[in-house]
C-alpha cells in the first residue's frame, strides 16, 4: 500500500512515467525502431 494517495494520483504516475522515460532513453533503449512494449518486457524478462 502507498504510505499516501499522492504517491498514487494520477499526475504522480505521468511524472514516473516521463522519468523513466528519459532513464530509459539514457540507458540506450528507444534507439531502435522495436516496439516500446517489447523492449520493456525483454528487458524484464531477461533477468
Amino acid at each position: 500500500m502507498p504510505k499516501n494517495l499522492d504517491e498514487n494520483s494520477y499526475e504522480k504516475r505521468i511524472e514516473n512515467i516521463e522519468k523513466g522515460k528519459s532513464y530509459l532513453k539514457s540507458n540506450g533503449f528507444f534507439k531502435s525502431k522495436s516496439n516500446l512494449f517489447e523492449d520493456i518486457q525483454r528487458f524484464i524478462y531477461k533477468r
